[in-house]
């Protein structure tokens, strides 16, 4: 965020002397017209981000159900997880942080909910727990939820495509002769 906001004054004080130069008149809207095109961008990349996690999770659960059955751990996935590349992996980077600080794997997890606020994060950071704290068949659970979460993918998919196709519909029929 400190970045974005250095960026977005540089950006701002090269507009404002830009729109000095070439047309005094315009500087107030150079001046207020950056800072929120900067607010809308940050928006758009965060929604962008959320919707990546999301779409990450249930491949997440997939391996860390085969980590388990491979006899490994719920601490072992994460671990693997958190060297990935993908949307997780900054996440799960920072969970293993935290364990690797002492904390024990579940409030880590926990940690990362509040960090994220997205459905699926809680969802898999529930899942995580449980089976690092009770154990059990828990490949079959995460494995379960992975096909939830890509179930509620879809559905969201494909209402966001019927919305699109609607508003698109819409425009054709107002803008068609009468």
């Amino acid at each position: 965020p400190e970045s974005a906001v250095e960026m977005t004054a540089a950006a701002t004080a090269a507009a404002a002397v830009l729109a000095a130069v070439v047309a005094a008149p315009m500087a107030p809207f150079a001046v207020l017209g950056v800072p929120a095109t900067a607010v809308v961008v940050l928006h758009l990349a965060r929604h962008r981000r959320d919707r990546r996690t999301e779409e990450a999770l249930p491949d997440a659960l997939e391996l860390a159900s085969a980590e388990l059955r491979g006899g490994g751990t719920v601490a072992d996935a994460v671990a693997t997880l958190a060297e990935s590349d993908g949307p997780l992996g900054d996440d799960l980077a920072r969970v293993q942080s935290r364990v690797q600080l002492g904390s024990a794997l579940h409030d880590s997890l926990a940690a990362w909910t509040s960090e994220s606020d997205l459905h699926g994060v809680r969802a898999t950071a529930g899942s995580l727990a449980v089976a690092s704290t009770l154990g059990g068949r828990a490949a079959d659970a995460i494995e379960g939820l992975a096909g939830s979460l890509r179930e509620r993918l879809a559905v969201t998919a494909e209402a966001r495509s019927l919305g699109t196709q609607a508003r698109l519909s819409a425009l054709v029929v107002g803008a068609a002769p009468v």
